[in-house]
């Protein structure tokens, strides 16, 4: 394998290489979790820093990801798009690490190692972690950091705190927001501050697409707030979750710069023609496996519903979980006075009239399977809005809607779906489905010829 890459990467000497020294950042301050109890925890509270543990994890898996996120120029999911790739991949030698495509269960994780080589070829070798240390899957007992060495690899790193310089104009990029992310629709939907199509130069070489979040408008404090918020989310998200690729945070500006929208708002895309149901199944799909994340972290995410749904590249779909309120980078609480938000709620979140209590259990993932089981119908419905027929007043009452579901109004939805979608609307919601169960169930109907 040496002798192979030695081979490919054979380039000028001259070429300056990105340090690949990487100082271990002490483990306390990559994982802290606080202690603090409420009955709306902010999502941020249960478990950040520069590394997100999974509730469940146990040793293996929290020094695994220790070691993960010390790499400086491990992407993650950033870089899913492959033609990100050849966009930072310059220079004979140049690399950098990313997920698989299907990221699998930690236990059994891979990583790819992605190295231009000569003629323009991209190859990757894949990673696996063993006794503490990244390796080649290939070659165990060969670490990474002697295999960088060895073959003087100049590994791309992933930036984060970013320069003003950095952040250029889309002026000649193709444009390809073709459902609703227009101006409007942002202040809307996404109403902390302004949002607009940029290009982030990592470096002088290196040039990819994003979206600037400009926080100009908010007061110095709350614009402190929000970049620790951002801070804190630098490595949380997977390939369902729309990302933050940094932050700037100078005398003059303020700015958080997320992934790029490719394509729009999946509502608007259902909306603007009829859909196939195998691609509609599909994105599901994929909102399952984002919302099956979220869980993982105990991330509650109190804005969920169809305008939280973004298309991006190849019509992948990611769920967007920050700027969706103007109070905070990411929701502390439900929206409960938001009349659009309500609509997709369930009757347990809501209050009797002239009450101030609600009925059931504060908003957690039951409620939200809830709203997922509305999605699903939603998609079938050409994008509407659940009681989108109801009057205003009524939409926050519990009495009018405890024993009120929206109809089936076409033969658009398959059977197999019409049942997912009551089991997610049941009434109890200890009842209601888990995301796994959900995944399988969604992915059953994907493959059935006969279900559509």
């Amino acid at each position: 394998m040496i002798s192979f890459f030695s081979n490919i990467l054979k380039r000028d000497n001259s070429t300056t290489s990105l340090s690949t020294t990487t100082e271990r950042t002490p483990t306390n301050q990559l994982f802290r979790r606080c202690s603090k109890q409420c009955d709306h925890p902010n999502p941020l509270w249960q478990r950040f820093g520069l590394v997100w543990i999974p509730s469940n994890s146990n040793t293996h898996a929290k020094d695994l990801l220790y070691n993960l996120f010390s790499l400086p120029f491990y992407f993650g999911s950033l870089l899913d798009d492959i033609t990100l790739h050849s966009q930072l991949l310059i220079n004979v030698g140049d690399a950098f690490i990313v997920n698989l495509k299907k990221e699998p269960p930690l236990s059994k994780a891979r990583w790819n190692l992605v190295v231009l080589a000569r003629n323009e070829a991209i190859v990757k070798a894949k990673i696996i972690f063993s006794k503490s240390q990244f390796v080649l899957e290939k070659m165990p007992d060969l670490d990474i950091q002697s295999f960088i060495a060895e073959n003087n690899l100049n590994m791309i790193h992933k930036p984060w705190y970013l320069k003003e310089s950095q952040i250029l104009s889309d002026v000649g990029m193709k444009t390809q927001l073709a459902f609703g992310v227009g101006k409007e629709y942002l202040k809307q939907h996404f109403p902390l501050g302004d949002f607009q199509r940029r290009v982030l130069a990592i470096d002088k070489e290196r040039k990819i697409p994003v979206f600037e979040l400009s926080l100009a408008g908010l007061s110095i404090e709350r614009q402190k707030k929000c970049l620790g918020e951002a801070d804190r989310l630098r490595n949380f998200g997977n390939s369902f979750i729309w990302r933050i690729w940094g932050i700037i945070d100078d005398d003059i500006n303020c700015k958080i710069i997320f992934e790029e929208i490719v394509y729009g708002s999946v509502r608007e895309y259902v909306k603007s023609g009829s859909r196939n149901p195998y691609q509609l199944i599909g994105f599901l799909i994929q909102v399952a496996y984002g919302l099956s994340y979220l869980e993982q972290f105990e991330f509650i995410h109190f804005t969920f519903n169809i305008h939280s749904l973004i298309i991006t590249f190849n019509y992948n779909i990611k769920i967007s979980i920050t700027g969706n309120t103007k109070d905070g980078l990411v929701a502390e609480e439900p929206l409960y006075e938001c009349e659009e938000s309500v609509r997709w709620h369930p009757a347990e979140c809501l209050r009797i009239s002239g009450g101030k209590e609600r009925i059931g259990s504060l908003y957690d993932f039951k409620t939200i399977i809830f709203i997922f089981g509305n999605i699903v119908w939603s998609l079938f419905h050409e994008a509407e809005t659940p009681f989108s027929e109801m009057e205003k007043e009524h939409v926050f009452d519990y009495e009018m809607r405890k024993d009120k579901e929206v109809d089936f109004k076409n033969d658009q939805t398959p059977t197999q779906l019409q049942k997912l979608i009551k089991k997610c609307w049941n009434k109890t919601p200890q009842n209601r489905p888990s995301f796994p169960n959900i995944i399988k169930n969604l992915e059953k109907v994907y493959n059935s010829e006969s279900s559509l």
